[in-house]
């Protein structure tokens, strides 16, 4: 029988006759996904070891719910105190149908309000209007960090079959019932502490221990995402944040020193920006504050390579902003546009309308755009502000 054994000259050779296989990532998507695996190893370095029948049960019953997860049509239900409360939404989940709009929303029926997912062809809006909540609808809406705790990034879910509990009961569970990590961000929640309403100063209150207060605050990294976690409160009108230690009011931050509260800022003037998971795409704020909506909008066609943040204007896009009374905001695109019906025109919108939210504005007008929708928004009549961002789930 002849001798087959390749020595080493045959393997260079036929390596050599193998196609060429060309990387087509950019280097900010090769960046994302080696900083995502330097943490996940962080993640595995902190999880207990595991007697090994205990595993085999484990992987027994993670095998079964992903059976069940595939035979249910792909609904991914993120496991809390309560399994199956939370419902993420996902690329073949309809959110309901949103009711006929006055203000530059198309109806569309089983129209998809799920944040955009990888991969997907069709936009879909990932905006919050009072069309989504329908009668007695609620929603809550959390600050959630990357895993580099860089940027706080602000997640929407809307509550169903809530009638009964206050705003701070459901925001209270939200909290708890969230998995960070099923939606590609840092964990961070719930706060320590016990939150209830301040009464007279339209806020609430945070009681800590003196333990929880230096835990909470320490470094000035943990200050900043504290005072930004508070900061989507503002979505629900609420304006201040009053800290107590021991009983005592106020805490003491390590950059600012002792402080009673927190007053939240109704108008921020952030501009937004993208922030790209391996499953999501969010529009968040960014690091900065900026003096005019022009600035905000000029700014937002640029990277953000520190805070992994991409622009949310493309090329080539170039906008122009001006106040015209009466809470609206006038965005011309510097030449006349065919918008396309994807997901970067989609996003933009949604970021220049955030934007908008953010200086102080009610509605948006687009001139200078020859078509008549992208998506779900109507661009021939003044677009209402969202009430907030990145709906990502339906508590039940």
């Amino acid at each position: 029988m002849k001798d087959r054994r390749l020595n080493e000259q045959d393997i260079i050779e036929g390596f050599r006759h193998l196609p060429p296989i060309h990387d087509r990532r950019d280097a900010e998507e090769i960046y994302r996904k080696v900083m995502a695996g330097m943490e996940q190893e962080k993640a595995k370095k902190k999880r207990r070891v595991f007697l090994p029948s205990f595993a085999a049960a484990a992987a027994l019953f993670f095998a079964t719910v992903l059976g069940l997860y595939l035979a249910g049509g792909g609904h991914l239900h993120m496991p809390g105190k309560d399994a199956g409360k939370l419902e993420i939404y996902s690329e073949s989940q309809d959110a309901p149908a949103q009711e006929e709009s006055e203000r530059g929303l198309l109806s569309r029926e089983g129209a998809d309000t799920a944040n955009i997912q990888k991969g997907e062809n069709v936009p879909k809006k990932s905006l919050l209007f009072s069309d989504d909540l329908g009668d007695g609808g609620q929603f809550v809406t959390l600050a959630i960090p990357d895993p580099q705790f860089q940027n706080m990034i602000p997640v929407t879910f809307l509550v169903k079959g809530g009638e009964g509990e206050n705003w701070l009961q459901q925001y209270t569970e939200m909290m708890n019932e969230v998995h960070e990590e099923d939606l590609g961000l840092g964990e961070y929640y719930p706060y320590r502490g016990k939150l209830s309403f301040e009464e007279g100063d339209g806020g609430i209150r945070l009681m800590l221990s003196g333990e929880e207060a230096a835990q909470i605050s320490s470094g000035t990294i943990g200050e900043e995402m504290l005072k930004k976690s508070f900061e989507v409160l503002r979505y629900l009108n609420l304006r201040k944040v009053t800290f107590y230690t021991d009983g005592k009011k106020g805490i003491f931050l390590p950059h600012t020193g002792w402080i009673e509260g927190y007053d939240i800022p109704q108008t921020p003037r952030y501009g937004y920006f993208l922030y790209k998971t391996e499953n999501f795409t969010y529009l968040t704020p960014g690091p900065n504050a900026y003096s005019t909506v022009k600035e905000a909008l000029k700014e937002m066609k640029k990277r953000i390579e520190t805070h992994l943040l991409a622009p949310s204007i493309p090329e080539p896009y170039t906008v122009s902003a001006e106040d015209r009374g009466g809470g609206r905001l006038e965005v011309r695109f510097r030449e006349a546009v065919t918008l396309p019906n994807d997901e970067a025109a989609m996003r933009m919108i949604e970021a220049i309308l955030l934007t908008a939210k953010d200086f102080g504005y009610k509605e948006v007008l687009f001139q200078n755009v020859k078509n008549d929708a992208v998506g779900d928004y109507r661009l021939q009549e003044p677009l209402a502000v969202p009430l907030a961002p990145n709906i990502v789930a339906e508590m039940r």
